[in-house]
């Protein structure tokens, strides 16, 4: 029998020997081969067959294009096989890098840049669309016609996602522009993030709407733009307004007017939109308690209203809480943080307090012309105490304006301790002469008195002795 099909076989290959083309068909008719191919199998119920085999041959001087099928080994080694320069290549292979490759349900392209709409693609994925079509759409499932697109507008050559909704653009959603500006809820942002939002929030973040964190948004006001933040029970409420011209921000107690303006100078002013340094709280009156309101944890004495520290964050004073309704302003003298010491000379210090000039004055901004005692800083330091005065004399700012000086008086504290001192010794040595004069006295006194009881005496006696003669 397998002479015979060897016989058939020969007959077959040597009666087409002198065809340009070759056809072999399982059908009832002689079939046609196409013109394009050597050999043309035709069939619509078998396929080709390959040589299968249990190893790979040695590719050794074969000819490129030779196709073996191996049917034994590892499942990554069974497959395909193609041979190419002297070596046997896997299809779909790491090797085979101009397929397409699978990897259990996965698809993967091993090299090289895939385009679609694009013959020339510049990145591993590049899709180009026709003009002000989607590039790219996300469709939910089974509704072709609903979900969101990305779509680059020739127009103006911004990229946008889109929402779509039956079958129909609904809405830009996010815009990137050409500058980098994102806009969200505008079609032409302005900024690096422009929020447009309408009448709504622009920022929310929180649980629920009313337990918010953080909201930014319009308050369908022209002139400005305003935030809230609030506490998630809801008993706080920040409002933040920048006003147009205006180099900062405004902070309004939420229904209450009070105005905190944070200013571009970093400044912080309180009831005031004219602040003048750091913290400047304005609204003191006699009887007003709305300044600044300090409270202890508890009614022990020794709690801390306001602590003060240094730049290594050493404790350097503190305003506490005194015995009872007292307040104790405290700064650091501990015997450890101390060195050099000696008592102060009391000559020098009879000659700095002598050297102070007390004045009366009033101050020029003052329309009652309140009378005050005290000392000028100038005097106050030229006395001897200019570790008790800010500033110098007749300072200037860079623009001309006056920057006044300032003292503290508790640094004469010491200096009249010392004077003190020093004079009540002298008192109690003047005290203790003074009795001692005073008991000469009472025994001159006593003297005195004996001495005219003696003068009676005599006197007494005279005129016995002339009577007697």
């Amino acid at each position: 029998m397998k002479k015979i099909t060897l016989l058939l076989l020969s007959l077959l290959l040597a009666a087409g020997s002198y065809a340009q083309n070759v056809a072999i068909s399982d059908a009832a008719s002689a079939p046609t081969p196409n013109a394009s191919a050597v050999l043309d199998l035709q069939s619509t119920t078998r396929g080709f067959l390959a040589p299968r085999m249990s190893s790979l041959p040695s590719p050794s001087g074969l000819p490129d294009g030779l196709i073996i099928y191996k049917d034994d080994g590892s499942e990554s080694e069974i497959g395909y096989y193609y041979c190419k320069n002297n070596a046997w290549i896997k299809f779909g292979s790491a090797s085979d890098a101009t397929q397409w490759t699978t990897s259990g349900s996965n698809l993967y392209y091993n090299s090289g840049n895939v385009g679609i709409g694009t013959a020339t693609p510049s990145a591993l994925l590049t899709l180009k669309a026709a003009s002000n079509t989607d590039a790219l759409r996300i469709v939910q499932n089974n509704e072709e016609n609903y979900g969101y697109s990305l779509h680059d507008d020739s127009s103006d050559g911004f990229l946008k996602l889109n929402r779509w909704s039956g079958g129909a653009n609904t809405g830009t959603l996010v815009t990137v522009a050409t500058n980098g500006n994102v806009g969200i809820g505008t079609t032409s942002p302005s900024y690096k993030l422009d929020i447009s939002s309408g009448d709504n929030y622009g920022i929310r973040i929180g649980p629920n709407t009313s337990s918010r964190s953080l909201l930014l948004g319009g308050w369908n006001d022209t002139d400005f733009t305003e935030a809230r933040i609030q506490s998630s029970n809801g008993n706080l409420h920040l409002d933040a307004k920048a006003e147009v011209g205006v180099s900062g921000i405004y902070l309004n107690h939420y229904h209450n007017g009070n105005v905190y303006l944070v200013g571009g100078g970093g400044y912080v002013g309180i009831g005031t939109t004219t602040e003048g340094a750091k913290l400047h709280i304005a609204g003191f009156g006699f009887g007003v308690a709305g300044g600044i309101i300090m409270s202890p944890i508890n009614n022990t004495a020794g709690g801390h209203y306001l602590t003060f520290r240094d730049t290594l964050n050493n404790w350097t004073g503190s305003i506490a809480r005194g015995a009872g309704n007292t307040v104790v302003y405290n700064t650091t003298s501990d015997y450890r943080l101390k060195e050099n010491v000696v008592k102060i000379d009391i000559n020098q210090a009879i000659a700095r307090l002598m050297a102070l000039r007390p004045v009366e004055y009033n101050y020029i901004s003052d329309e009652n012309k309140t009378v005050i005692s005290g000392f000028l800083a100038h005097e106050m330091a030229e006395a001897g105490f200019a570790n008790g005065v800010t500033g110098e004399k007749d300072a200037v700012d860079k623009d001309g304006n006056p920057i006044y000086q300032a003292i503290d008086t508790k640094f004469l504290i010491p200096e009249m301790v010392k004077v003190i001192q020093e004079q009540q010794a002298e008192i109690e040595a003047l005290k203790a002469q003074n009795t001692i004069l005073t008991g000469k006295v009472t025994e001159l006194d006593q003297l005195k008195a004996e001495l005219e009881n003696l003068k009676k005496l005599v006197n007494s006696n005279l005129s016995q002795l002339t009577i007697n003669q």
